[in-house]
């Protein structure tokens, strides 16, 4: 193991929870009294905003164990925890904080963790039946290839060659792992919210700033500013 890259690690992800922590309350609302419901969504918005961020410093930590004779990171495995913590929180710990926060206040504490409670049992069901039902049936990959066989030939001796190679055409059948079956259905999910999103944000930036620049506050004389008045 790299000392050095384990302590780098953990002062990175230190500096990052700092970072989220002063963004989350910088942006709190003053209205917010810190209960415990309030505390949770704000614990899960820090962690959420810490995986964000940690998937990128991921790829700088594989590319850095993957040198020489490598830290000794089991990346394979690092990969396949951190993803399944991604839709872990995407299908539970999200859910559960966003309906625990938007849960009626004027209900007693029990009725809103019951509430909230048989909303997660859903939300949860529905993930897991659509995810492992669907990977029963998609979980088989079948990738063609072309097998070219042929037989050893000297040619420093060989005169007339008339055997030529030998094509074979096959298919190889894979099964995909549950670990790599949630990545790869968050990543197509994923693409479309992107794809979405960007590109309504793309067109409504634009036209938002030169909105804000047609309505932006004008000097008017005082006679000007009498009539739009009247």
């Amino acid at each position: 193991m790299d000392i050095f890259l384990i302590i780098l690690c953990v002062v990175v992800a230190i500096l990052l929870c700092v970072i989220n922590v002063y963004v989350m309350a910088y942006y709190s609302h003053s209205d917010d009294q810190n209960t415990c419901t309030v505390v949770f969504c704000k614990v899960v918005v820090v962690l959420t905003l810490l995986q964000c961020q940690s998937q990128q410093l991921l790829l700088l930590l594989d590319a850095s164990n993957s040198r020489g004779s490598g830290a000794g990171f089991n990346m394979t495995l690092i990969w396949e925890i951190f993803y399944l913590a991604v839709w872990s929180n995407l299908a539970f710990l999200l859910p559960l904080a966003i309906f625990l926060y938007e849960s009626d206040d004027e209900k007693s504490a029990c009725e809103r963790i019951a509430t909230t409670i048989c909303e997660v049992i859903i939300t949860v069901g529905v993930v897991c039946v659509l995810t492992f039902v669907s990977w029963v049936y998609l979980q088989g990959a079948s990738i063609p290839i072309e097998m070219i066989s042929t037989s050893e030939i000297d040619l420093d001796t060989a005169t007339n060659i008339t055997s030529f190679p030998s094509v074979t055409n096959t298919t190889i059948s894979l099964n995909i792992a549950i670990p790599y079956y949630i990545t790869g259905l968050m990543v197509f999910f994923g693409y479309l919210v992107l794809i979405c999103c960007g590109g309504c944000g793309l067109t409504a930036l634009p036209l938002d700033l030169i909105l804000q620049f047609r309505m932006r506050p004008r000097w008017r004389r005082t006679s000007e500013a009498n009539a739009k008045k009247q």
